[in-house]
């Protein structure tokens, strides 16, 4: 069912999303710490 597709899609990105988010002021701490 293509709304089963759209919907794991979907859910794939927002859950990629709430990963990187926070993921990134930290990269950017640890560069600034060097």
């Amino acid at each position: 069912v293509p709304d089963q597709v759209f919907i794991k899609t979907l859910f794939y990105a927002v859950a990629g999303i709430g990963w990187g988010v926070p993921i990134l002021p930290l990269l950017s701490w640890m560069n600034r710490g060097k």
